[in-house]
């Protein structure tokens, strides 16, 4: 059984693991329903990366690491003491989303408008470094067109007794 929650940014305080890796992915077969899936691969986060918290439940947290390109978004658990919601981190993470994004080439040319989440490789001069999947290279983009704000609805396992 599956249920929405309402999402909430978060960022990973230390290196760690993803414990109990899983994905929600619709299945052909499965006249797109929602389809339960275990990873049996581990997933490591670092310092600095995004996550959206589902829900805490006790001193863990049940998380989704936000879309960049490679369905399908793996999930977990992680303890609360290893998320931070504060802005000020937020804004310093190894992840973003741009919404037609100007991407720029290391002259500062134009190359191409972007929509897509991205890892951040460098920050410099009010720039951001990103690979980008729409390009495959590697551009600039404005630190002031990134977005850090994933909250919103995300549907997951109920979770026992709701």
């Amino acid at each position: 059984m599956f249920a929405e929650y309402n999402g909430k940014t978060a960022v990973i305080t230390d290196d760690i693991e993803l414990s109990r890796p899983y994905a929600i992915t619709f299945g052909n077969g499965a006249g797109g329903r929602h389809v339960y899936m275990e990873l049996n691969m581990s997933v490591r986060l670092t310092k600095g990366d995004l996550v959206v918290v589902v829900d805490e439940v006790g001193s863990v947290c049940r998380v989704i690491l936000p879309a960049n390109g490679q369905p399908p978004q793996p999930r977990g658990y992680v303890s609360v003491n290893n998320i931070s919601y504060d802005d000020n981190e937020i804004q310093k993470a190894n992840q973003c989303r741009f919404d037609n994004a100007m991407a720029y080439d290391g002259n500062g040319n134009e190359i191409y408008r972007i929509n897509e989440v991205s890892n951040i490789h460098e920050r410099k001069n009010g720039k951001q470094l990103i690979w980008s999947l729409e390009i495959h290279d590697m551009a600039w983009i404005n630190e002031s067109d990134a977005d850090y704000d994933f909250d919103g609805a995300i549907v997951d396992t109920l979770r026992k007794g709701d």
